[in-house]
């Protein structure tokens, strides 16, 4: 990214004068995995040092609070500028022209818009939410209501109010910004709409930050780090949205942002705060199994900061070192390969509804737990069983986004808030032959927190009975029918709703004299109502950048057999499966995740805690492949489909995932060819890729030995590609040496085979 441009006035044979300047080549590194590492001591004499052990020991980009420094750009270091603007919007206008004042630390940064921006960061750590409760905010706050409910009728039906129009709107009481007026007196629309707006303010400031920044570099890309999370702290389907990258700390919010991130959107987890290598391994590998696109480490110093990066003699810390040696196959492009695949599912949909976070905390909703132990619960059973879901959302269904063909499943994970449009897309999804689940039950308050009479849904489960009941607790039974015999759930101390009764469905079990299990039988469709709450099953807390490792409970085979069956009676199976090598079959606390790539499919097997086991390896039905184990970089070789006709036995180990590429056919040879094998200096060789019999993608790392038989480093890279060439560019500096150099590349399938082909730089 840095060049030297010299300039001499020669007299003669006599050097007159001479200067030089540095030139940046822009290197924003949006298209390639990224390790992004909290600041860079700028100022000090070692910073270039710094900056070439950072860039050896894998970091690509810096977050900090300082402009970009040549030696950074020396080193291929994209910059992270904190911008100062910070994740809060308590104090700004809603409605407001793109000013300077609202983004005075752009003009700080200028210097740094040249170097290579990766993202802007508008701060860590704070709220994600806010408006002030003034008088100027109320004009935001009016527009927001009236996109919300189109006319001023249908406000004051919601609010109970009688307003004229939307601009006679305004806070219960005077300074009251959260609402509190309206949620003590139990106007519940009042004060969810106003938590709505405050989430909405929010990216309307980022927005306009944004709008700023491009002003001085028209590239400006902006999120946030360190904040928000499941329910309440923010508007997660908005960020997906509006903003190019969030990097919270882990939480139940990355199910979420996998589901609804568009391809570029950057995202991922901090890590660094461990001080042993298997968590930090654990939360690097849950980053690229739940498909983030980077690795954010705090931070660079090991003064103070929990365990730091980089050495007080610039060398790297142990377990640091344990970790990138572990996690180098992602650096080597199975990262950049998995940016450019599909995550898939097994056609199970789960809805994300922002209103029910909200809903659950109101009357008594509490008794039942949050509504993210909830969602924790069916995220242990889903993965437990070997499948994956995708998130929709209140916002997914009411725009006209849900595909409900692509989905068998719909689950309605304490969905206490449903619009009745909502509702209406449940009943189309299950008149079409899908299969709706509810734990509780949903829609007893509309989409803007209002209590109803009834469940929006009770019709279509078959149930009735008073809505909102304080949660009672009783020892469960269920008995379903099997293929051979009954299975049998029983579960003491369940959480379970009194108020249901049935009224058209059936029930296949009961906790005292409370109905469970309901199934109702439609034309095409079913629709199961459990009725208690899934949060006292066995959940695997996520061990969050503060906090240490998760659970290591697996679920119960009970509720194991129980959720399969349920699941397989609406045509959901896994399509690869883990089970165990020796003693029962059943494996818990194992999550698989596939990703398409072509006719190829790229497997992930992750356990995040627990103990090391062996466990068989088993593909789906009628498929046939060439496998390869990227973990052990070997090839397991050709197998058949089903349990034991060709399975192989892999070991399972704690914190750190196994890779599978699954191939229609024995790997293919890349093809490299130069455009010409000679090049003098000051020209640029180009190299062409391919892979010719490719099934998919390949990811080639791309290495250079100069002619003293160096690593020439600036020229390693991953590249992409598959049967159509892709021509690389390698410039060749003035004042690199004269010679034969090797250029080899290494698939990531296959990192032990090196292809090479040699360049000659020659006057």
């Amino acid at each position: 990214m840095l060049v030297t441009v010299e300039a001499v006035v020669i007299d003669g044979d006599r050097e007159v004068s001479s200067g030089h300047r540095f030139f940046n080549v822009t290197k924003r590194r949006r298209d390639t995995f990224n390790f992004v590492l909290w600041d860079i001591s700028v100022n000090q004499a070692l910073a270039p040092y710094m900056a070439e052990s950072m860039q050896r020991y894998g970091v690509n980009a810096i977050v900090t609070t300082h402009s970009a420094m040549p030696a950074a750009a020396a080193f291929d270091l994209a910059w992270v500028p904190m911008t100062g603007g910070n994740v809060n919007a308590q104090r700004h206008l809603t409605v407001s022209p793109p000013t300077e004042q609202l983004c005075w630390s752009t003009r700080h940064f200028s210097a740094s818009r040249g170097h290579g921006v990766f993202q802007y960061s508008l701060g860590d750590e704070g709220d994600v939410f806010g408006a002030a409760p003034t008088p100027q905010t109320l004009p935001g706050y009016r527009l927001f209501l009236r996109e919300a409910y189109g006319d001023i009728a249908a406000l004051n039906a919601s609010w109970g109010a009688a307003f004229g129009g939307f601009d006679e709107v305004d806070l219960s009481e005077k300074g009251d910004g959260d609402e509190k007026a309206a949620l003590k007196a139990g106007n519940y629309p009042r004060w969810y709409d106003r938590q709505a707006f405050l989430r909405w303010n929010f990216i309307e400031y980022a927005k306009v930050q944004r709008d700023v920044m491009r002003k001085i570099d028209p590239g400006a890309t902006i999120g946030f780090e360190g904040s928000g999370g499941f329910a309440r702290s923010g508007d997660i389907d908005a960020f997906c949205r509006e903003m190019d990258f969030w990097v919270p700390y882990a939480s139940s919010a990355d199910e979420v942002i996998r589901s609804l991130a568009p391809k570029g959107m950057v995202y991922g987890n901090w890590l660094g705060y461990d001080h042993t290598p298997d968590p930090l391994l654990s939360k690097y590998w849950r980053m690229v199994v739940n498909g983030a696109n980077s690795v954010w480490w705090w931070m660079w110093s090991t003064s103070g900061a929990y365990e730091g990066f980089i050495d007080p003699d610039l060398g790297i810390l142990p377990i640091a070192g344990e970790m990138l040696k572990d996690t180098q196959v992602v650096r080597d492009g199975l990262g950049d390969l998995l940016m450019q695949c599909e995550m898939l599912d097994d056609g199970i949909a789960m809805l994300y509804s922002m209103p029910s976070g909200f809903a659950v905390t109101l009357q008594e909703c509490p008794s039942y737990n949050d509504y993210e132990p909830n969602h924790r619960a069916w995220f242990t059973v889903i993965h437990d069983l070997r499948l994956q879901f995708r998130y929709v959302t209140d916002r997914t269904l009411t725009r006209g986004e849900f595909a409900p063909d692509r989905f068998k499943v719909l689950v309605l994970a304490q969905a206490l808030a449903l619009s009745d449009r909502e509702a209406q897309i449940v009943r189309d999804f299950v008149s079409r032959g899908g299969t709706v689940i509810a734990d509780l039950r949903p829609g007893v308050f509309d989409g803007h927190c209002k209590p109803r009479e009834r469940g929006a849904l009770d019709d279509l489960f078959g149930v009735a009975g008073p809505v909102r009941q304080k949660a009672a607790r009783a020892s469960m039974t269920v008995e379903l029918p099997g293929e051979k015999a009954p299975l049998k759930l029983d579960w003491p101390n369940a959480i379970v709703d009194p108020g249901t009764r049935v009224d058209g469905g059936k029930a296949f079990g009961s906790a005292g004299e409370t109905p469970v299990w309901i199934v109702r039988e439609h034309d095409k469709g079913r629709a199961v109502l459990l009725n208690f709450s899934l949060s006292q099953f066995p959940t695997r807390q996520v061990a969050s950048g503060l906090t240490g490792q998760g659970s290591t409970e697996t679920t119960p085979p009970a509720v194991w057999n129980a959720f399969r069956q349920l699941l397989a009676e609406a045509g959901v199976a896994p399509v690869i499966d883990v089970r165990q090598f020796k003693g029962p079959k059943e494996l818990g606390n194992v999550k698989l995740q596939r990703w398409r790539n072509g006719d190829m499919q790229l497997v992930s097997v992750f356990r995040e805690t627990g103990e090391q086991i062996k466990a068989h390896f088993i593909t789906g039905a009628g498929s046939e492949n060439w496998v390869y184990d990227l973990r052990n970089d070997m090839a397991v070789g050709k197998i058949n489909a089903g349990w034991f006709k060709g399975d192989f036995v892999m070991d399972v180990i704690p914190s750190r995932a196994t890779f599978f590429a699954l191939l229609p056919r024995e790997l293919p040879r890349p093809v490299l060819e130069l455009a010409s094998s000679k090049v003098a200096p000051g020209q640029t060789a180009a190299l062409r890729l391919s892979v010719p019999e490719a099934a998919g993608l390949h990811a080639l790392k791309v290495t250079a030995a100069r002619p003293d038989g160096a690593p020439a480093d600036y020229w390693e890279q991953v590249v992409i590609v598959g049967r159509e060439p892709k021509e690389v560019p390698f410039p060749v500096a003035f004042n690199d040496p004269l010679g034969a150099y090797v250029l080899t590349a290494r698939d990531v399938f296959d990192r032990k085979t090196a292809h090479t082909v040699a360049l000659t730089v020659q006057p």
